[in-house]
Parts: C-alpha cells; structure tokens; sequence
C-alpha cells in the first residue's frame, strides 16, 4: 500500500477501488517481471483482518502476499529480507524512512517509492499496434482481453515466440478477428524492441530498401458531386495519383446505367487530371461478383 499510495495514477484509482488499486498494481509489476526476469514479490497488509491465516498467491509471474492477523507487512519484509539475503540479492521498493534502515541492517538494497517507479517506467516501455476491424472493434479488443494471460509477464523481445504462442495454444486458429488481434500485439512488441535498442523497427527487419515512395490521396468518390475538382486540387498540391470509391453499392445484378456512372466518373478526372495522372479505384466489397466482372471487361 506504501507504493499504492505514492503512485498518484494508483491512488487515484485506490480512492474508488481499492481492489482495482491493488490488481493494477500486480499487472504493472508483472509486466516488469517479464522485462527484468527477477522474482517479484508483492506484501499487502492484512494485519486488522480478525482470523486471518495469511496467504502467498501467484499472480501470472509474480508472488502476492496477504499477512496473517496482527502482522503488518513491515514486519514479513523485515523477516523476509533476513532469511531470502542469506543466499540472493534483496531490494526492497518503500518509502517508509524506518523500514529502510532495517532492510538495509539485513543486508537488502532500499529504493524509494519515486524511484521505483521511474525504474518501472523504463523497463515498462508501451508498444503501439492495430489491432481493429471496421465494425468489429470491440470484438477485438475483447480477444486481445482473452490474450492478455499469455503476454502478461512475458519477455517482450521473444517476440516469434509469442506469436506461435498466441496462434497455436488455442484450439481454434485463423480468422479476421484472431489474426486481426494478433497482429496488433505483434506490431507493439516490435515497437517495444525498436525502443529498447533505440533503433528504428525498419532497421532491425533488415534496414531500409527504398529513400522514397509514391502515395495517393483519398478523394471518396461513391456519392461525388464533383470528383474531378476534388483529384485536380490534390495533384495541384504535389498529389500524382487519388483513390476513391468510384460507386456507391450494387446490387448483384444492376443497371449498366450505373456502371456508366462509374465510367463518367473516372473519365471526368483523367480529364482533369492528364494521361498520367494515377486513378485506383476500390469498391471496398460493395459490388457483388457478377458486376465487379462487368467493370473488369471495361478500359478506360
């Protein structure tokens, strides 16, 4: 509760829930368990609760303590350091100044609740990935949820590890929301490792292979009330090519009108535009199979 209490994102938490205090606590030293690979063993007082045994828990990769009745948790630290400093390296994370010196008479390295924290914070770097579907997003973000148990305390550098890990411990594989999830963990763990070696994620995949691309601009396109000016303003701010729509929905057999629509539509921004100018054209699954081979027969 020292450390609780001395994080303000966790006592603010604390304020409303304490158990929400005290799990967000234990997943944020899972997650530097994993980075550090040392034991981590967490002491919460229980000593005013009348009858209490005292228990020793694993939480994913760390050990969780609750003190028994009349013991406070000063008192298992101070037990714990003296017989665990026999044969290992202790540090004890508080910002009690008398708890400090006693660890430290027990041959344990002290560290300041601030301290631990920034040590926290470096070792805990945040990885940023995608993982969504158009519609779905809340159904993947449910399954990263369902993975969370075999990432939490895990080496954020094995990363080809925990991606067989993720793909073949369940008894269902593949699919759009699966992969989907998968490979938006997959993009933050390499975003972890490229900030742990200060490098450039491209850089560790093998180095660069091009100084420059060529990229469109989005202009829509299924509703336009005037495409060519929307591709003639990107191309006159240094666009050379647009992407667009080009239809609204079809059904799965239409009018040829409505493909004339699509031919007026392009044919008025090659207009606008020149000869080589770049026009794709996505449908984005709105047109069925027996049109989308209607278009495929078309040049424009």
């Amino acid at each position: 509760y020292n450390i609780i209490y001395a994080w303000d994102e966790l006592k603010a938490v604390a304020r409303e829930n304490l158990d929400a205090a005290r799990k967000n606590l234990c997943d944020i030293l899972s997650n530097y368990q994993g980075y550090r690979r040392c034991r981590v063993i967490v002491v919460f007082d229980a000593y005013k609760v009348k009858g209490g045994q005292g228990s020793v828990e694993k939480y994913h990769n760390i050990h969780v303590v609750y003190t028994k009745e009349a013991e406070t948790a000063d008192a298992y630290i101070e037990r714990a350091t003296y017989e665990i400093g026999r044969e290992h390296r202790v540090r004890v994370a508080t910002s009690d100044g008398p708890e400090q010196l006693i660890i430290l008479g027990h041959g344990a390295l002290r560290l300041s609740a601030s301290a631990f924290k920034a040590e926290v914070e470096q070792a805990a770097a945040t990885g940023w990935g995608e993982a969504v579907i158009e519609g779905k997003a809340a159904t993947v973000l449910a399954c990263v949820e369902e993975m969370k148990d075999y990432l939490l305390g895990a080496d954020p550098m094995r990363i080809e590890d925990l991606w067989n890990v993720l793909y073949r411990a369940g008894f269902y594989r593949g699919g759009p929301i699966l992969m989907s999830a998968m490979a938006g963990i997959d993009q933050a763990l390499w975003d972890i490792k490229g900030k742990y070696f200060n490098a450039p994620v491209y850089q560790l995949m093998g180095g660069p292979c091009r100084d420059r691309m060529r990229v469109y601009s989005w202009i829509g396109g299924d509703r336009p009330s005037d495409v060519a000016k929307a591709a003639k303003e990107k191309q006159e701010v240094g666009f050379t090519a647009i992407k667009m729509n080009g239809t609204e929905e079809l059904q799965m057999v239409d009018s040829y009108e409505k493909i004339d629509a699509v031919l007026e539509r392009v044919a008025s921004i090659r207009e606008a535009t020149g000869k080589y100018f770049g026009i794709a054209v996505d449908f984005h699954g709105r047109v069925h199979k027996p049109m989308a081979k209607v278009l495929s027969l078309i040049h424009i």
